[in-house]
């Protein structure tokens, strides 16, 4: 190819004086300079927390059917409402991060369903009664079997703490 230098490779000279020719690089020097700027391009744009969620959930091994509801919820959210979906999935990842050296999936599922709506909560929340129980929004009502007097105290003590880490993230945002 004859052509001013740029990209990925050197250059020698052309065979018309003045010209360059840039020269060929194997398929697996491409491919790790593109991995090295997928690297680097990660480093300065990570993913973005909708993403982020997403990957998560995806991976993670958890009870029943939780992992497809919390998807429904993510595409349902991702439908009808963007910006809540941003939001959620904000919080799923700052409570998931909040709690260094403890479980972080009942942080992260309360976090992305905190701003769940009512009806919300009864379609995709179903038989999920521990993360119901640590949505302050939900605490009177008919959802969940979670309460006080029903679980161990170390239970109901990181409901709490969840709570409480939910409120402070709704009186940040107004809520």
């Amino acid at each position: 190819m004859i052509g001013k230098s740029g990209g990925l490779g050197k250059t020698e000279p052309g065979p018309i004086p003045g010209k360059e020719r840039r020269k060929t690089h194997s398929t697996s020097q491409i491919a790790c300079a593109a991995v090295f700027c997928w690297q680097k391009w990660r480093a300065v744009f990570p993913p973005d927390d909708i993403d982020w969620v997403r990957h998560v959930n995806g991976r993670w091994l958890v009870r029943s059917t939780f992992r497809a509801d919390a998807d429904a919820y993510l595409d349902h959210l991702a439908s009808v409402d963007p910006d809540r979906l941003l939001a959620s999935s904000g919080r799923a990842r700052r409570l998931a991060r909040s709690q260094p050296g403890e479980d972080p999936k009942p942080w992260f599922y309360a976090g992305l369903f905190s701003l769940a709506t009512l009806e919300e909560a009864r379609r995709y929340l179903r038989s999920h009664d521990f993360t119901i129980a640590c949505i302050p929004r939900f605490a009177d009502t008919d959802l969940g079997s979670f309460h006080q007097g029903n679980v161990g105290i170390s239970t109901w003590e990181k409901i709490e703490r969840i709570r409480s880490a939910i409120a402070a993230l709704d009186a940040e945002d107004g809520g």
